[in-house]
């Protein structure tokens, strides 16, 4: 999902952090300016759905796989391949593309979880999906960075379990570690900096009229399937905003 577009979401705290363990379930998250998911039935092989490039009025397809690794489940004894697929559409009226993410659940099944449609003239490129270990579990990630200062991007990010993927929510584990920390009437603007491979949140923290008022810090770490904040401080002083920086680099 586009990050700006949740800014003033995330700028009024409502969200809560689930405290139960979610069961993964096969679905697509269809992405852009809202994320939607789609649930997953069957799953052909990577093959035939790389092969076949969903319909669209083009004169010229041209797509490209490439494998971004496996992500173990050691309880059940079974790795998943990740592959990420990239469709280049050329047609008279320009370039397009589109970025899906395959898991192979089982031999000869890669289910689609995620599809992002654009172009390089909104997006600086598709970005590239990866894989990080955190807490003795993996997580998959996928971000695409769009053009211009906002800070906006498209991203998603999942846990596995036995069931299938979990998606993360890591701004809203954010979000909830500020209530009561930073002040009530303390905002967030263009939804902040998320860094997962760091496995970290920080943002500057606005208060009215409209100027800085502190840095807030968030550090996540996994319990099984669940992510959380197991670190979150408040600081309104120099030191405190350079650090937050040093120990949550922008990226």
């Amino acid at each position: 999902m586009i990050r700006v577009l949740r800014a003033a979401a995330l700028a009024v705290l409502v969200y809560t952090c689930a405290a139960a363990q979610t069961q993964g379930k096969w679905a697509r998250i269809d992405d852009g300016d809202e994320q939607k998911s789609v649930p997953i039935t069957t799953c052909g092989s990577l093959t035939s759905q790389s092969a076949r490039a969903p319909a669209r009025d083009t004169e010229k397809v041209e797509t490209v796989v490439s494998p971004i690794g496996e992500i173990r489940l050691p309880a059940l004894g079974h790795h998943m391949k990740v592959d990420e697929v990239v469709h280049r559409f050329f047609s008279t009226y320009g370039e397009t593309w589109m970025k899906r993410i395959f898991v192979e659940r089982a031999p000869g099944e890669s289910c689609e979880i995620y599809r992002l449609e654009g172009d390089d003239g909104i997006y600086w490129r598709p970005g590239r999906p990866f894989i990080i270990d955190a807490e003795g579990n993996q997580i998959l990630g996928t971000r695409s960075d769009l053009k211009g200062t906002s800070h906006a991007r498209s991203e998603a990010y999942w846990v596995f379990d036995g069931g299938g993927p979990i998606a993360l929510k890591p701004y809203e584990v954010a979000a909830e570690a500020m209530k009561g920390l930073i002040p009530q009437d303390g905002f967030v603007v263009k939804g902040g900096h998320l860094n997962i491979p760091e496995m970290c949140y920080v943002t500057p923290i606005w208060r009215p009229p409209f100027e800085v008022s502190g840095s807030f810090l968030a550090k996540f770490a996994l319990k099984g399937t669940s992510l959380f904040a197991g670190h979150k401080e408040y600081t309104t002083t120099d030191d405190g905003f350079d650090r937050h920086e040093q120990e949550c680099p922008i990226n």
